[in-house]
């Protein structure tokens, strides 16, 4: 949907617990993919490293594996995805990949709180779409209860049962 936060997937992933990932799953290859993807998610959407970064390495990962599939890259070079991923991260940024979850977990936060930081300041007369403007966007309320803000009755039912529209406790009165 348009205006949807991008989205790091797998936070906390590190160098010691995709071991325990494969050893859970009893799939390898499944965890250091899994690793793979949360490197490159979190460089591109946390620390804004290009994807064209991450997407040539990938696509010439699967021409050494001889393929075009995704799902048939080898975890030996998966492995080596993973490495070279946190290299990418670490020469565009100037600081090595987070590899503790503590500090993976504390620069999204640090973001997000960085975002939301404008938010609540409309010049005067300006009307905000925002269910809330107040709060950066991970604190934001549910979009059930920004987008149900007035009820009618069904269609079918007769103007006499209707009941009449409730005024929204976010709108503001003229």
């Amino acid at each position: 949907m348009p205006g949807m936060m991008d989205t790091v997937l797998n936070l906390g992933l590190n160098d010691e617990s995709v071991d325990g990932l494969a050893k859970q799953t009893g799939d390898e290859r499944f965890a250091y993919d899994s690793y793979r993807r949360f490197v490159a998610m979190y460089g591109r959407i946390v620390l804004d490293v290009p994807g064209e970064q991450f997407d040539a390495m990938f696509d010439a990962a699967k021409e050494l594996a001889g393929t075009t599939s995704d799902a048939k890259i080898p975890v030996e070079l998966l492995r080596y995805l993973v490495d070279s991923y946190q290299q990418i991260v670490g020469r565009f940024t100037g600081t090595p990949f987070p590899r503790t979850p503590t500090t993976s977990c504390a620069a999204p936060s640090r973001r997000c709180s960085a975002a939301g930081t404008g938010r609540g300041r409309l010049p005067t007369g300006t009307a905000s779409t925002s269910p809330t403007t107040s709060a950066p966007p991970s604190t934001s309320r549910p979009w059930s209860l920004a987008t149900a803000t007035t009820t009618r009755g069904p269609v079918w039912a007769s103007r006499a049962t209707r009941r009449p529209a409730r005024r929204s406790p976010m709108a503001t009165s003229s």
